[in-house]
This record gives C-alpha cells, sequence and structure tokens, in this order.
C-alpha cells in the first residue's frame, strides 16, 4: 500500500504558466480517480455504448455479433450509472474556478455569524441550524465562527472541488491567501492557519453521523500546505439545497453584515420584507437594535453598489423591503452551476484553486 501523487504539469493546464494544484493520496493502492477522470470515462463509454449501438442495428439478424454488441451496450450503461453513482456520493456538487458553494442551511443560520473584531470569540457554541429537506436539524458544536471563516469554508471546498472527498489536496499558502485575503504576508498566513484551525474543531451532526468542517490539515513552515475535508462531507449537500456564489462578490463586499447578507440573499428565490429582529436573530449580531438598524443601512448600500439588490429599498416599522437586482447566485438540488460572471476574478481565483 503505497503512497501516490497524481500531478499535471503547467503545459496541460488551461491556467497556462500557472501549475495546477496536486493530488496526493495516502494509503491505497493506485491513484483513486478524480471527477475529471470519471467524466471523460463517463463520456468514453457513452461514445462506445452509441457506436455498439448503432452498429448493432445494422445487424438484421439475431447474430452472435449482434448480442455481443447488445451485452456491450448493457454493460456500459451499468458501469455509466456506477460512475454516477461515485459521483453524487463521493464529491462536492460541481462548481467552477470562479464559483463558491455552501449548503444553503449555512446561509440562513448565525453559524458564521457576524460580530465586532473586538468582541472575543467563544470557545465553544451549540446551534441548531433547520433544513428545508423535510424539517431536518442539523446541530452544530465547536467553537464561535464568523463571516471570515465561512469564506475560508467555501474556498477550502472549491479547493478539493475535483477530489474524492476525504483525499489529502495540496496547495500554495501565499496563493491562497492572495486569493482569499487579496494580500500575502505573515499575518495573513498566520490568519489562514487560525481559520483551518478552527474549521477543524468545528462539528455538524446528524441523527446517525457528525461531520467535521475541516478533517486534516498540515501546516509546515515550508513548502505546500495541504487540507483533507471529511469524507462524509458529501452528507451537508444531501440535506440542504446548495447556493452558488460569485467568488469575487465575496470577496470585495465588506466582512461582516455586509457579506452574511449577500449570502442570505443568494440563497432566496426573491425578498420579502423582513422584520428586523428576524434578520438580526438570523445572522448572530448581539448589537443594540438601533445599532443594528444602522448597520443594515450601510450594509444594504454596499449591496446596492455591488448589485446585489436594486436601489430603493427602504427600512420602515420594523420592516426591511428589498428586491434583487437579478439572480446572481443559483440554488438547487441537483445539477451544476452556472458560469460565474466576471473574468478576472475567476482567473484570479484559478490561479489557486483551479485544478
Amino acid at each position: 500500500m503505497s503512497e501516490q501523487v497524481l500531478n499535471k504539469s503547467a503545459e496541460q493546464s488551461a491556467l497556462g504558466r500557472y501549475a495546477p494544484l496536486s493530488f496526493v493520496v495516502g494509503h491505497a493502492s493506485g491513484v483513486l480517480p478524480t471527477r475529471s477522470t470519471l467524466l471523460e470515462q463517463k463520456k468514453a463509454l457513452r461514445m462506445g455504448r452509441e457506436a455498439a449501438a448503432q452498429e448493432s442495428r445494422q445487424e438484421r439478424q439475431d447474430t452472435p455479433e449482434r448480442r455481443r454488441l447488445f451485452r456491450v451496450v448493457q454493460d456500459s450503461l451499468l458501469e455509466e450509472e456506477r460512475i454516477e453513482q461515485e459521483l453524487d456520493t463521493k464529491f462536492i456538487p460541481q462548481h467552477g474556478s470562479g464559483q463558491l458553494i455552501s449548503p444553503r442551511a449555512f446561509f440562513v443560520s448565525p453559524l458564521f455569524r457576524v460580530s465586532s473584531r473586538s468582541t472575543a470569540r467563544s470557545d465553544s457554541v451549540t446551534l441548531e441550524m433547520k433544513s428545508e429537506r423535510q424539517g431536518l436539524v442539523l446541530k452544530y458544536i465547536g467553537p464561535e465562527l464568523r463571516q471570515s471563516d465561512g469564506l475560508v469554508f467555501m474556498a477550502l471546498l472549491n479547493l478539493t472541488r475535483d477530489a474524492q472527498a476525504g483525499c489529502t489536496v495540496h496547495f500554495s499558502a501565499e496563493e491562497m491567501c492572495r486569493a482569499v485575503f487579496q494580500r500575502y504576508d505573515g499575518k495573513s498566513r498566520v490568519l489562514l492557519k487560525d481559520h483551518i484551525v478552527r474549521l477543524q474543531r468545528g462539528l455538524v451532526q446528524f441523527a446517525d453521523v457528525s461531520v467535521q468542517l475541516c478533517q486534516r490539515f498540515h501546516f509546515p513552515s515550508r513548502g505546500q500546505w495541504s487540507v483533507a475535508l471529511d469524507a462524509d462531507i458529501v452528507t451537508l449537500f444531501k440535506t440542504s439545497m446548495n447556493v452558488w456564489v460569485d467568488f469575487q462578490r465575496r470577496r470585495v463586499v465588506p466582512e461582516g453584515l455586509s457579506s452574511w447578507l449577500y449570502g442570505f440573499i443568494e440563497s432566496q428565490s426573491r425578498l420579502i420584507p423582513m422584520p428586523l429582529p428576524t434578520l438580526q436573530g438570523l445572522c448572530g449580531s448581539d448589537a443594540e437594535p438601533e445599532s443594528f438598524a444602522r448597520m443594515l443601512r450601510r450594509s444594504l448600500n454596499d449591496l446596492v453598489e455591488l448589485q446585489v439588490i436594486d436601489e430603493g429599498w427602504t427600512i420602515r416599522q420594523g420592516f426591511v423591503r428589498w428586491r434583487k437586482t437579478r439572480p446572481t447566485g443559483t440554488i438547487t438540488s441537483t445539477g451544476s452551476a452556472t458560469t460565474a460572471a466576471g473574468e478576472p476574478a475567476a482567473r484570479m481565483a484559478a490561479d489557486v484553486i483551479d485544478v
């Protein structure tokens, strides 16, 4: 049982001079297939099946050759179904290098709460999140997480999107810092490490399984870092609808209430008038009601500038009334997301996170 390494060259990558991330699969005989490999296999099987079916139709009698071609078609269908099942159960939902993805339950709860940087984090919190599917309740147990932790969590999902859940993925700490924090120095390197360590300590519990938000993390002082997500993290996306958001917008939206509102808005098909106390409870802010209302006004102006909501929002009689500019995120339970707009943003993210 030897450790295997799958590595593409920079010349093979659409990123040009940027080398893609390498996948390191330990304690396995051979290399576990990536999503890209499985999709290529499925495409080849489909093409072979279609060719066999066409050739079979040219055999007008029940000949041995026609029976052989029939078996080829049936075997191919079974193998395609097996690959589809593997993609569905062992990989997080597909998304592009310019996109971030999250279970919807994370965007409509205080999991990644809004709080002042001057306020000390709680070392241990417990909170419940309701999934829209069959009223399932998810329980989070772990350190207090905030909006910046949520951004790093989604970046890790993007980083590992082509690998089977549970596989170790190597990456450059510098490139990840530049992609997520838009800078690289000693402080941002420590910040990234602290975020991932916090995510390691966070557990989301279901009735019969607990899922770590990040399972393994290796951060040597020199060389590449590596992470591995929990093999059961796919469960998160089976118990909640999925929301795709634009990586560039999420990076530039001001951290805090503005970034939380961005995720919340993208998780909604349309916006309805909402009581301010309800909104404050969902985002986890412990500000005084008057302070929260002022924060909300500033954040709504931020989102107007980013064209997330239309101008003309109002806060009257304790309700915020607002309207989405256009559906920039995608909410679905199955299928893939649309391509993110904005080539510069997608390219900057891909420098770090594409494979």
